[in-house]
């Protein structure tokens, strides 16, 4: 099986559930804690309230890129990405 995964985190940290179960079925669904790779590709987009969750300080040495979010998801679209929000 093979797929792409675009996870969008739109709740804050007031919503530290949302926020942490969408992280965390990011990071199982690339880690493959269960077996073999089922995908291809996971992406995370943090949108709205969900910039909140991280430290503007340390966004670049985490590797966190600043992009036009509407341009990006319809990139990932149309590369074949399946878009789950949190």
């Amino acid at each position: 099986m093979s797929g792409k995964l675009l996870f969008v985190i739109h709740s804050g940290p007031e919503s530290h559930y949302n926020v942490l179960w969408g992280l965390r079925m990011a990071k199982n669904t690339w880690t493959h804690p269960y077996g073999e790779k089922m995908l291809d590709d996971v992406k995370v987009l943090l949108f709205g309230r969900g910039v909140g969750i991280i430290n503007p300080k340390l966004a670049e040495s985490l590797g966190v890129k600043l992009v036009h979010a509407s341009q990006y998801v319809a990139e990932k679209v149309s590369e074949g990405y399946t878009v789950m929000n949190f």
